[in-house]
């Protein structure tokens, strides 16, 4: 009896690892578009085919400058492959139990049946845990302005939940707000961007790592907006961060703050919900 019951857990199992993975496998299908390789002149080259009402089309993908590119449309031929396996195992335990051999090590097989050219580009962690993902992210070595060698140089004298120190009140909010929905965050992590010919040291209030997208955003805080010396620096700042394809609203995320106008924690929560969760 004890060994029938062990075997319907772990099907039971089983089955919910399966679930998990066709789910995961959904949302990368919903990309637009598939992946092609083609010889040309002895080498190698990648196309995206996509239709537009009755006529296909087929962009040329460059390795460099179109790498993400490739990777998200690789990754969604991974997904399909691993969807029907899934499919195919799912079927195998439902109708025969343990009676019938099979394979749960599915990411593996469906990683080993792609072509070679597309595997290349292709990313086993997709299906990796997320929240174990946003902890390696978070161990990912970072300078930052607070680190423990420059803390006792720096204006930091709020404590939050997490433990950072951060500069104002409203950074503590901010980043207890983060702690608290369990988003993953780095407060004031060193960004080096090129700007006239040199390099911008920028320390952006924070970086925070969204676990369902896989997304990093930077959020600066613009705590005097009615301060005008503060707003031609934080103008500079910006202009930075625009040369160098960080936009707000899209990678680069904006709250504000100023005389007997607080920031709104309704906002905040916007905010979260729309780029952080």
């Amino acid at each position: 009896m004890r060994k029938l019951l062990n075997i319907e857990y772990y099907i039971k199992q089983s089955l919910e690892v399966i679930a998990d993975y066709k789910k995961k496998c959904d949302a990368l299908i919903q990309v637009e578009g598939n992946l092609s390789t083609k010889a040309v002149q002895g080498k190698f080259r990648y196309y995206k085919s996509y239709k537009t009402e009755c006529i296909t089309h087929e962009d040329y993908l460059s390795e460099t400058k179109d790498l993400a590119t490739i990777k998200t449309l690789a990754n969604k031929i991974y997904a399909t492959v691993v969807l029907r396996l899934c499919k195919n195992e799912e079927q195998k335990l439902k109708k025969c139990g343990l009676r019938k051999k099979y394979d749960l090590n599915i990411l593996d097989t469906a990683f080993k049946k792609l072509p070679d050219k597309i595997r290349k580009y292709a990313d086993k962690n997709v299906f990796n845990d997320d929240e174990q993902r946003a902890k390696e992210w978070l161990k990912k070595p970072r300078k930052t302005q607070t680190n423990s060698y420059r803390r006792s140089h720096c204006n930091a004298v709020y404590e939050t939940l997490k433990g950072d120190l951060v500069r104002s009140k409203t950074e503590a909010i901010i980043a207890d707000f983060l702690y608290l929905n369990n988003i993953a965050y780095v407060y004031e992590p060193e960004l080096l961007l090129p700007w006239n010919g040199q390099f911008a040291r920028l320390y952006p209030d924070f970086i925070i790592y969204n676990k369902r997208t896989h997304k990093e955003y930077y959020l600066e805080h613009l705590g005097m907006v009615t301060d005008e010396t503060y707003l031609k620096t934080t103008q500079e700042k910006l202009l930075i961060y625009a040369k160098n394809n960080y936009y707000p609203g899209e990678n680069l995320i904006l709250t504000f703050e100023g005389t007997n106008c607080p920031l709104s924690k309704e906002y905040l929560t916007t905010l979260a919900q729309k780029y952080f969760m």
